[in-house]
């Protein structure tokens, strides 16, 4: 009598059981007129404009800080000698991140972010928020 080996299947465990919630079109609108200019560019463009603001070497390599112009978020990386990431983060500046609970962000919440950026340009609209 032949034996069939016995296998392991390996089992895949989702990291997320739902999809993200979606936050609502009408609430990111709301929430852009609070954002200054530089943060609405930000969020807009869903990019930040890195700038070089400090270097300095450490025992592991070295620690980098760059500075958005735009928003004024931080973000700082820490490398190893070779120039490979060790580890870092993000620093945003206050006002920047929408409240917690309100959702991914999607075409429709960016088109909001889109919409208030054209409106406050338009003459005799709104004033610009400083920021």
């Amino acid at each position: 009598m032949t034996r069939t080996p016995s296998r392991k299947v390996a089992t895949v465990t989702p990291l997320r059981t739902q999809p993200a919630p979606v936050a609502d079109p009408q609430q990111i609108a709301e929430l852009a007129q609070q954002l200054t200019d530089g943060a609405l560019n930000c969020r807009e463009h869903r990019r930040h404009d890195w700038r070089p603001a400090q270097v300095t070497r450490q025992d592991y390599g070295y620690r980098r800080v760059e500075a958005c112009d735009d928003c004024g978020s931080s973000r700082w990386q820490e490398m190893d000698s070779r120039g490979y990431l060790i580890k870092g983060g993000v620093n945003y500046s206050e006002g920047y991140l929408n409240p917690k609970g309100t959702g991914r962000v999607t075409v429709d919440g960016i088109a909001a972010y889109r919409l208030e950026a054209i409106t406050r340009f338009l003459p005799g609209k709104r004033t610009r928020r400083a920021s």
